[in-house]
């Protein structure tokens, strides 16, 4: 099977800010695709990833482009400066994992 490779860039599904404290996003954070690192996360690596997440909840932080996303744009990276300097910020922590295969 020849899979094509595939830049991941975090895309937001979906964005609720019910209230001025914090916003939830649901978000497609990998694929089994490889992608331009050529690193390639398998289906089990994912389901395993989901079937534990109450080891990873909590234990992870969320990084992002904040000023893209309050900005309300849905493609998020991985926020480098031209020099190479990472210019994301910590947004919060992860608090469920789910598949959609």
């Amino acid at each position: 099977m020849n899979k094509q490779l595939e830049q991941v860039n975090l895309k937001v599904l979906e964005l609720s800010q019910e209230n001025d404290i914090y916003m939830t996003l649901k978000l497609l954070l990998i694929t089994s695709n490889p992608n331009l690192n050529k690193c390639v996360f398998t289906p089990d690596f994912i389901h395993e990833v989901v079937e534990n997440k109450d080891f990873y909840i909590g234990g992870v932080s969320l990084v992002a482009e904040r000023n893209k996303l309050e900005a309300g744009k849905k493609n998020l990276g991985h926020g480098l400066s031209k020099s190479g300097e990472l210019i994301s910020d910590v947004i919060g922590s992860f608090s469920d994992f789910s598949d959609v295969a």
